[in-house]
């Protein structure tokens, strides 16, 4: 999801990015992290049998040391003794030639899409044409200037990518000096318009941008014409928008859901901690409380003594799992039973483990596959990776995480849509089709020399800003 690939991005950045300037050590640390990666990098088996290319992402790059070419050291000039004759008239004097200035090298203006990716001009029917499996994608390039330290950001671009990593260029988005697009947030596949969220602000007297807050905006993908979301009240924060195309939106008191035709129904929740929700299922709540907006039916998850337990994710309709703690940090899948009520809410209640396997009953980010098997980020005989799983405890190794090196996955995390998983880890984003055994990088990583510029060596620091599946509602 957007918002977590802008985390990784975040946390990615502070591991491997410069605080005070690019020191050798550092920028030695980086590419050494990067070399390594790119070595240990290999094909993984894909669902279906298929041997896939392992990925490259775009989230952190170290670029090359650009250190410019020794020039040679100018010849020393000596000169022998010369013994003249007497002469017998004055000689005329021979003119001394002037010496010939050198020209300081001169360096091109760094251009706006410096550092941005190969595309090709989106149309009309490319753009309606989009099917589930199409994405939407901002690229900023980021990077550090070597000598001084200095960050620099590029032109933030909107781009439609394919699911076999066909690029093409929407528009440029604004970014300042009142508005500036934070991320990617909703997009029907074939839409013309989608939905993001912006930072509002103002400019101050140093003429630099100043936040106030946030807002959801539509944006126009083909002219990038903003318009406001119509929200229930001031006081309310923008949640999502679920499968019936009603935006939802929440406050204190509970959420507000606001239909397609503006018919809004409110809905009294109490919340403890962060909202969790199915836009499929219309299934909005916490880890204590579910609530179907579509029926207005409760769901009370059970919670142990000493422990919590919440909904990650569904068998179907009526069956959610749950991830239960224990009060010392580890979690186990479980299956549940539901307890309904003749009044009031049902009751979820934790049953046996999901998997049987210890390893697979701590599985995260676990999610349903059209075909009923589940996927998720789990540690299977000490090899981490994206696994697709089944009840009965098989593994299928999808995208192999044991290169992380943060362990455990990371700061990996996965998006299903439709039969695509999309996997974003520390250095990428890529694409796996489960239905025909596909892999496709989508993000792609800048590259680009600074030394025509005048750079000298640069670290890249980021390329994909924020990234959103299409969906089918």
């Amino acid at each position: 999801m957007s918002a977590e690939l802008g985390s990784l991005l975040v946390r990615a950045a502070e591991e491997l990015s410069p605080i005070d300037g690019l020191d050798d050590a550092r920028l030695s640390r980086v590419v050494r992290t990067v070399r390594r990666r790119r070595v240990r990098r290999h094909a993984v088996e894909s669902a279906t049998g298929v041997a896939v290319a392992s990925v490259v992402g775009t989230a952190v790059w170290a670029g090359l040391r650009l250190a410019p070419a020794p020039q040679p050291a100018t010849p020393p000039v000596t000169s022998e003794p010369t013994v003249s004759p007497t002469p017998s008239a004055t000689p005329t004097p021979t003119p001394t030639p002037s010496p010939t200035p050198t020209s300081a090298p001169t360096y091109l203006p760094v251009p706006a899409t410096f550092g941005q990716p190969a595309s090709e001009p989106v149309t009309d029917a490319i753009l309606s044409s989009a099917t589930e499996g199409w994405s939407l994608v901002v690229d900023q390039p980021t990077y550090y200037v070597g000598s001084t330290g200095a960050g620099v950001s590029g032109t933030p671009a909107l781009y439609l990518l394919s699911p076999t990593a066909d690029r093409y260029r929407l528009v440029d988005l604004p970014n300042g000096p009142t508005v500036r697009v934070s991320q990617l947030q909703h997009w029907k596949a074939g839409d013309r318009r989608a939905l993001v969220e912006v930072y509002v602000g103002t400019t101050g007297d140093d003429g630099e941008f100043q936040f106030t807050g946030t807002a959801p905006r539509w944006i126009d993908l083909l002219t990038g014409q903003m318009t406001d979301v119509v929200s229930p009240g001031q006081a309310s924060r923008w949640v999502g928008i679920d499968s019936t195309g009603s935006t939802v939106w929440q406050d204190k008191d509970g959420f507000y859901v606001v239909a397609p035709d503006g018919t809004t129904r409110m809905f009294l929740v109490w919340f403890d901690g962060r909202p969790r929700w199915d836009p499929t299922r219309s299934w909005y709540g916490s880890a204590n409380l579910l609530q179907n907006w579509a029926t207005a039916k409760q769901m009370i998850v059970s919670q142990p003594a000493g422990g919590s337990c919440m909904v990650v994710t569904w068998l179907d309709a009526s069956s959610p799992v749950v991830s239960c703690s224990d009060g010392t940090g580890a979690s186990v899948l479980r299956r549940t039973t539901t307890v309904v009520a003749a009044e009031g809410a049902d009751t979820i209640l934790p049953a046996d483990a999901l998997f049987a396997d210890p390893d697979l009953a701590s599985a995260r980010d676990l999610s349903l596959l059209p075909d009923g098997r589940l996927v998720g980020i789990a540690g299977v005989d000490g090899v981490w990776g994206v696994y697709i799983m089944t009840t009965s405890g098989q593994t299928t190794l999808l995208h192999d995480l044991s290169e992380q090196d943060e362990g455990e996955g990371g700061f990996s995390s996965l998006t299903v849509a439709g039969d695509v998983v999309y996997v974003i880890d520390a250095v990428g984003l890529t694409a796996h089709d489960v239905s025909t055994g596909r892999s496709v990088e989508l993000a792609s990583i800048p590259t680009e020399s600074g030394a025509p510029y005048g750079l000298g060596e640069i670290l890249w620091v980021s390329g994909t800003q924020s990234w959103i599946p299409g969906t089918s509602y």
